[in-house]
């Protein structure tokens, strides 16, 4: 009958299964593809069909399913596969579902719009992933710590295929949450599965669409505005980034530093007594360092002014725009001359090899007496950090953006960037305020 012949479907699925995983999921052939899904379609034709060929031709989400399940043994397939195959046989020979047979993934649908707010929430700046046509968004009841190991294991498989962009831990308001951006919608759906089975998660997710890459910079533009009005932070917008860029890589004054380096910054300034702020920000930076997009926070001291200050580093804009949140809460912070009415521009960081330390300074002296005379100028300060005395930060205002790219241009910067590549211990980072 059916059921018989759905048993014996089960059996030549695993054993096919079986001998196509028996080495990379990536180095299965195309024709044991084929015959996969051969199997499956017999097993289960509504699962079949969600899992159908990509595209491009090459099954992708199937071969998915096949690289994170790994090499499950045959007696536990149907199982182990119940994402794909849709159907779990109980040991009473009845049938009872697993997935829905139509391979309906766990997560409740949304809308583009309530997607792309998640993101933000979440400092997830999708427009940074041109590519990205569908996010997944999975809320955890355990901690963003615990749920780390386990996530960079779906990572680490996820990688493997051309359709995954990024997969992340992030918390936010008390609640950990896991973010997973992908090319298209066949692909995240199948991965979607994974996601609802992670620790605590009980099939709390969303997933959508996302915008469209000029609606997306437009909603990002209008929201850091907004923010940027209301922040005691540092900032620049959009715009203004992608202008500085395009400057700089005309003067080449990147010092060989490709563009893929450069980060973004949240930079506050405080009155607070430095040991006070350092036992502060070191707790901070340790609680930042779950996510993959900080690279660091650090306590400055300056040389030309009394202010500390508190810069943390990250690889988006989003990212650093909701450390500033934490960061707000520090004691004592003030502002900075003209903050409100001036161009904050780039920070540049520089690491500097022990044994030219006093002449970088000294450097930095002679630039910054060229600079109180230069029209558009406020104030330049090398800032110190606190931990590590080679590791400077110069922090630049200006009154507008042209005024600050007029220095850019001129021979003196270009021979300090040139003198520089013999002092510096690495390359010097540009970096953008969030």
């Amino acid at each position: 009958g059916e059921r018989t012949e759905r048993q014996q479907a089960l059996v030549e699925f695993a054993a096919a299964y079986s001998q196509a995983t028996a080495g990379s999921a990536d180095d299965i052939p195309e024709e044991n593809i084929e015959q996969l899904f051969d199997q499956l379609l017999a097993v289960n034709p509504q699962a079949a069909e969600f899992v159908y060929r990509s595209e491009d031709g090459s099954y992708e989400a199937l071969r998915l399913q096949f690289g994170v399940t790994g090499n499950a043994r045959i007696d536990d397939i149907a199982d182990d596969n119940r994402e794909v195959a849709g159907v779990i046989e109980s040991e009473s020979g009845g049938e009872s579902s697993g997935r829905p047979e139509s391979g309906e993934p766990p997560h409740d649908a949304a809308t583009t719009e309530e997607l792309a707010e998640e993101l933000r929430r979440l400092g997830v700046d999708a427009t940074e992933q041109p590519d990205a046509g569908f996010g997944l968004v999975f809320y955890s009841d355990e901690n963003a710590e615990s749920l780390v190991d386990e996530v960079e294991g779906l990572r680490g498989n996820f990688e493997h295929y051309d359709t995954h962009l990024l997969t992340s831990v992030r918390a936010h308001a008390g609640r950990t949450a896991v973010v997973s951006l992908w090319k298209n919608e066949r692909a995240a759906n199948t991965a979607s599965g994974f996601l609802g089975d992670l620790t605590g998660v009980g099939g709390d997710g969303i997933g959508g669409p996302l915008a469209d890459r000029d609606a997306a910079d437009h909603a990002d533009t209008t929201t850091d505005d907004r923010d940027a009005a209301e922040s005691p932070v540092e900032g620049t917008d959009d715009e203004t980034d992608d202008d500085i860029r395009g400057e700089l890589a005309d003067l080449d004054i990147y010092a060989g530093q490709p563009h893929g380096e450069d980060v973004y910054a949240m930079v506050l300034y405080s009155a607070a007594d430095t040991a006070e702020l350092r036992e502060e920000v070191d707790s901070l930076s340790d609680g930042f360092d779950r996510y993959d997009t900080h690279v660091g926070t650090d306590l400055y001291g300056g040389t030309a002014t009394d202010r500390a200050a508190v810069v943390s580093l990250w690889d988006t804009r989003d990212a650093a725009d909701t450390a500033g949140d934490y960061l707000a809460d520090l004691p004592e912070i003030v502002g900075r001359a003209g903050e409100e009415s001036t161009f904050g521009t780039m920070g540049m960081f520089y690491t500097v090899k022990p044994d030219y330390r006093e002449a970088f300074v000294e450097r930095f002296e002679t630039v910054g007496g060229m600079l109180a005379e230069l029209d558009g100028h406020i104030e330049t300060d090398l800032m110190v950090n606190a931990a590590d005395e080679n590791d400077m930060f110069i922090a630049s205002q200006w009154t507008e953006q042209e005024a600050a790219l007029e220095f850019f241009r001129s021979d003196a910067f270009r021979d300090t960037v040139q003198w520089g590549r013999d002092v510096l211990a690495d390359r010097p980072r540009h970096v953008f305020l969030a």
